[in-house]
């Protein structure tokens, strides 16, 4: 369904989320009217009052419903919210998030939507990147911000529109996309799946929309269970369509051959750090092969491709002190793998719970992955938009390790103390998808402070 969204009034509602921010901006490149409102100021509020893309009230609005012409909400605002309450009773066309981008979408002659539990932000900013510099007409639609682009979201033409595709809720659904990327495919969302099967089958969903290309990760996928008519391979195992041989890791960059249906096309160079970052990089050098986009400028993109921010982002060099969004048991293993071997002394990670769902579901997985660190705090969790576990609470996943020099810490105002003896060859890793940013930025400037 395409809509004409010229000199309409759209109310988002949760307007500074990574998601919505970025198509508030997109609607206002539709010559729409935007306003927002949220329930705290946020980069993001800022950075759209600042580029004149929307009028935005902090709290709750009654007069910018009162206008509205469409309404748009997230899944993260709660159903006794005043303006979600006044747009329904003033019957106001509403739409949730990903339906909103399913139809944006359909503006596009080619949607490239790239899933997969983990690796999408990556993935999509980097695929984004590629079709800028072959300066390809397109749109790239990021569930973070990108350094490349210093946006969540880069419009430069209407040709191809590159989104990021998340599972939560089935938001990927919405989508009925030209070309689709699965990275991999694990039980992350507990509070709207039941158990891995009813993941698979939503992907498996999401394969039997994609009209024209599906792209799998084929070292990790069950492929016997995708049924489509084009289907395409990335991985390490040599039976890919495209694999990568010869990996060498130094100490910021890795390297690597690509063979391409069993041919080489030559060596790549990349900043990104960790095996998982090098399936994320064949997972959009594939998907730019098959949009006939030349190999000398993927492998110019890449090289110059800076990744994102809260992903192995580096905050400070000495000591060294990271931020990454890693919040399931498999990414925390990948993010301390990639990091372990460039560490002279110790590695100090700091982990923020996202969810009590997720640390319940997950509890055994988590109280192993942090092997390989020297002392590990453990934060409060982050609700989001959930009510207390019991079972799922940072204090229970605390008392479930046993590997490492583990501690408990309440008031994440005391790791100023705590993280106080480090020394410049240490390196700090904070972990997590909540505030914990905030957390990481603030330690940073106590201790540049400090000096």
């Amino acid at each position: 369904m395409d809509m004409d969204f010229a000199n309409k009034n759209i109310v988002f509602l949760g307007i500074g989320g990574i998601s919505m921010s970025a198509l508030a901006r997109l609607c206002k490149n539709f010559k729409a009217n935007v306003f927002g409102t949220d329930i705290q100021e946020s980069a993001n509020t800022l950075s759209l009052k600042k580029d004149k893309i929307a009028k935005i009230k902090i709290g709750n609005s009654p007069s910018f419903i009162r206008l509205a012409d469409i309404v748009v909400y997230t899944n993260a605002i709660p159903k006794n919210n005043l303006d979600l309450i006044l747009a329904k009773k003033l019957n106001k066309p509403l739409f949730e998030r990903a339906t909103l981008l399913g139809i944006i979408s359909c503006k596009y002659k080619n949607v490239i939507a790239v899933s997969g539990t983990h690796g999408k932000t990556t993935t999509t900013a980097l695929l984004g990147w590629i079709f800028n510099k072959n300066k390809a007409p397109s749109t790239t639609h990021i569930g973070g911000i990108s350094n490349n682009f210093n946006s969540n979201i880069n419009i430069n033409g209407f040709k191809y529109f590159i989104t990021e595709a998340c599972e939560y809720k089935k938001s990927f659904l919405h989508l009925n996309p030209n070309t689709t990327i699965i990275n991999n495919i694990e039980l992350d969302h507990p509070d709207c799946f039941k158990n891995l099967n009813d993941v698979n089958t939503a992907f498996i969903q999401l394969s039997k929309q994609t009209k024209d290309l599906l792209i799998l990760n084929g070292d990790s996928l069950n492929l016997s269970t995708f049924k489509h008519k084009n289907t395409l391979t990335f991985g390490l195992n040599t039976k890919n369509t495209i694999y990568a041989n010869n990996i060498k890791t130094l100490k910021a960059s890795t390297t690597f051959d690509v063979v391409y249906k069993n041919e080489f096309l030559g060596k790549v160079k990349t900043s990104l750090l960790g095996k998982h970052n090098i399936y994320n990089i064949l997972g959009a050098m594939l998907t730019a092969l098959n949009y006939n986009i030349n190999f000398n400028v993927i492998q110019s993109a890449i090289n110059s491709f800076n990744g994102t921010k809260r992903r192995l982002e580096r905050l400070n060099t000495s000591p060294s002190i990271y931020l990454d969004y890693a919040h399931h048991p498999s990414e925390i293993k990948a993010t301390i793998s990639s990091l372990k071997a460039n560490v002279k002394g110790k590695l100090i990670a700091v982990f923020q719970p996202h969810t009590y769902s997720r640390t319940l579901a997950l509890i055994k997985e988590f109280s192993t992955c942090f092997f390989g660190v020297s002392n590990l705090y453990i934060l409060p969790t982050y609700p989001a938009r959930e009510k207390e576990i019991l079972g799922g609470r940072a204090i229970d996943l605390f008392y479930s390790i046993n590997n490492v020099d583990v501690q408990y810490v309440s008031n994440p105002q005391s790791l100023v103390y705590l993280l106080s003896n480090i020394n410049k060859e240490d390196t700090i890793l904070f972990l997590g998808a909540g505030s914990i940013d905030n957390i990481a930025k603030s330690y940073v400037k106590s201790i540049i402070k400090s000096k």
